[in-house]
């Protein structure tokens, strides 16, 4: 039978207290509809939990706009850790993730009113649309980008949920042997080398990237 792969279901969010994060996601990103909330063994994240089972408490959350929910999960067994080192752009694996906006320059107006950690201007990305970046309340970066549907549109945040990743690579056309060829990510939208006006205020966002 054919694969099915209609995209991204939810993004996993390691966090120290998951109540105050649901929290501050459903005031300001309007992540408002609770799905479940379980505390339970993570057995099988033996890979992701240092080789042993470690209990944790996760709460997904949806908006109505549609879009990815956010799988907002804490250690309860030990005490969450952050990464001991700063993650830059371009570092291997996933360095934010992208919610969708019914407009982007009404959001960022509203996020910088709200006294949000707005960290870049807003700008165009390679494929002329505008977007910009901004931290949670635990420093984790987040890409507001231009949304193309929405499951409904009067809602009172101008935000969606995830709609996609900055997933950094060592080598782009073999990672796009899974994203492409297995999960059907096959549109190139832009293919562009170069110094990014839109990524300036990231980590490493002055840097020169190939962004795919």
């Amino acid at each position: 039978m054919e694969k099915v792969i209609a995209g991204i279901q939810q993004i996993g969010i390691g966090i120290p207290d998951v109540y105050k994060a649901t929290n501050w996601y459903r005031k300001h990103f309007g992540m408002d509809i609770k799905m479940f909330e379980d505390a339970a063994t993570a057995e099988l994240m033996l890979p992701y939990t240092g080789g042993k089972p470690h209990d944790r408490t996760a709460i997904l959350t949806l908006n109505m706009k549609g879009g990815g929910g956010f799988e907002i999960w804490q250690y309860t067994s030990r005490e969450p850790q952050p990464a001991d080192f700063d993650i830059k752009m371009g570092d291997l694996g996933i360095n934010c993730g992208k919610i969708k906006s019914i407009d982007v320059p009404l959001t960022f107006e509203e996020m910088k009113a709200e006294g949000l950690d707005v960290i870049t201007p807003l700008e165009k990305n390679p494929a002329g649309e505008y977007n910009f970046f901004v931290k949670d309340l635990y420093g984790n970066i987040w890409q507001v980008v231009k949304g193309l549907d929405f499951f409904k549109t009067k809602t009172p945040a101008s935000t969606g949920g995830v709609v996609g990743a900055v997933i950094g690579s060592t080598d782009i056309e073999a990672a796009r042997k899974l994203y492409s060829e297995v999960l059907g990510y096959d549109e190139v939208v832009y293919d562009e080398t170069d110094t990014f006006a839109d990524l300036k205020g990231l980590p490493g966002g002055e840097d020169e990237y190939r962004r795919v």
